[in-house]
């Protein structure tokens, strides 16, 4: 796709796909993490956490698509502008699949999962790759991958009321907003930290931004491999969450295999970043090495972070963790702002790995504390109350 694009549609196509990004995030409130947890109390407490979400983001997507289309085309170019919100419209679509896989995860049925995931990157990837062969424009790209979006979502759907039926019970939304608070601005400083140095690159260095895009999309498939382990530790932590001692044992199994994978990908990818450069952009974007031989380490860092970040979410301490992830976002914002203006690419691909440094050490800490003193008081009410 970067082939065919060129460096400056490619980068372009990155903005909006970013801007799309950060978009979606509004209407996460990282709900899938609300209905992992609520199977693992019980099934009835599953079905009013799903037919819950998916009703909140639902009418979440109508109102953020408005609002960013609005905001696209008052602050850029029509042309990058459309792209914007297109990219926005497939994010939300694509984003509403979330919810259903989650029951697989938490029904441990993850071979299911996975092959929903698989199904969903391959087929994107392909329609995209068909309408840039085919067309050769970012907004066929786009338009293609909406409508893949849209059939996979209801396909999906339909399959995880197999596993969870979804019940909307107004009544206990009111009892669920502070974790929706709490877990979504987490998500929102997440997609912060994640996109918006690429749509800041976008505006303030447009002509590195495709070079950027292309290092970081390189990275960021390792950025796969602390997601595939989180999917299988995640659901267990929660159940063992009252256990100090076998959730300890827990999380330094889940740190010790995400950690090694992680590093030693990262080490593979960073030998190699020449070759694999040349050999899926071409010519074109070879200074996207040195970019990609600071990058491939930030999935690294993360592959450690991710399961100290879970032992926080697990014990009733997702409070600290969105502390740490709207500080970090917050750094990685001002630290942006800060180098693009003096060192483009490459200052933003500095501050990303000591954003991810600061979310590790913090994460240590607290975690550290958590381990000692067991599950947080809230959450030891909150399981002596259902019982």
């Amino acid at each position: 796709m970067a082939r065919r694009l060129g460096v400056q549609e490619f980068g372009a196509y990155a903005t909006a796909v970013a801007y799309g990004s950060i978009c979606v995030v509004f209407t996460d409130l990282n709900l899938a993490t609300l209905v992992v947890r609520g199977y693992a109390r019980g099934l009835d407490e599953a079905q009013v956490a799903y037919g819950n979400a998916m009703v909140v983001k639902a009418a979440a997507a109508m109102v953020v698509f408005a609002v960013s289309a609005v905001f696209a085309w008052v602050v850029t170019v029509p042309q990058q502008a459309f792209l914007m919100v297109l990219a926005t419209a497939t994010a939300l679509v694509g984003g509403m699949g979330s919810l259903p896989v989650a029951t697989f995860q938490a029904a441990s049925r993850t071979t299911e999962m996975a092959l929903w995931i698989v199904l969903t990157a391959v087929t994107t990837a392909t329609v995209g790759i068909a309408a840039v062969m085919a067309r050769g424009s970012s907004a066929a790209v786009l338009s293609s991958v909406l409508i893949a979006n849209a059939i996979l979502g209801a396909a999906v759907f339909v399959r995880s009321t197999r596993v969870v039926q979804p019940r909307f019970l107004p009544r206990r939304l009111r009892h669920a907003v502070k974790d929706w608070i709490s877990f979504g601005l987490a998500s929102i400083s997440y997609i912060l930290y994640f996109q918006a140095d690429q749509v800041m690159l976008g505006v303030m260095a447009p002509g590195e931004a495709g070079v950027y895009a292309a290092a970081y999309r390189v990275a960021a498939f390792l950025y796969v491999i602390p997601g595939a382990v989180a999917t299988m530790w995640y659901p267990r932590l929660f159940k063992v969450a009252g256990d100090r001692v076998e959730h300890r044992r827990l999380v330094g199994s889940y740190l010790a295999v995400s950690g090694a994978v992680g590093v030693t990908s990262a080490a593979l990818v960073w030998s190699f970043t020449g070759w694999i450069v040349h050999i899926l952009y071409g010519p074109g974007f070879s200074s996207a090495v040195r970019l990609l031989r600071v990058l491939v380490w930030f999935p690294a860092l993360q592959s450690l972070s991710f399961p100290l970040g879970d032992a926080l979410t697990t014990t009733g301490r997702q409070l600290q963790r969105t502390g740490v992830i709207v500080i970090a976002a917050l750094f990685n914002v001002a630290g942006n702002l800060v180098v693009i203006p003096r060192a483009g690419a490459m200052g933003a691909a500095v501050i990303t790995l000591i954003t991810e440094g600061i979310i590790l050490a913090a994460y240590a800490v607290l975690s550290g504390r958590a381990s000692r003193h067991g599950s947080s008081g809230r959450r030891r009410r909150d399981d002596e109350g259902r019982e």
